[in-house]
């Protein structure tokens, strides 16, 4: 049981891990192509 409880939180540490850097990508993606449009004229 203790080993299945660990395993779980594993999982959601990952799924966190995933989402911060999912999140953390389109902040820059955004930032960049704000900047590549503002660059453009």
């Amino acid at each position: 049981m203790n080993k299945n409880i660990t395993a779980q939180s594993s999982k959601n540490l990952l799924n966190c891990v995933i989402l911060f850097l999912i999140n953390l990508l389109s902040t820059f993606l955004s930032c960049v192509i704000y900047i590549f449009i503002l660059k453009i004229p």
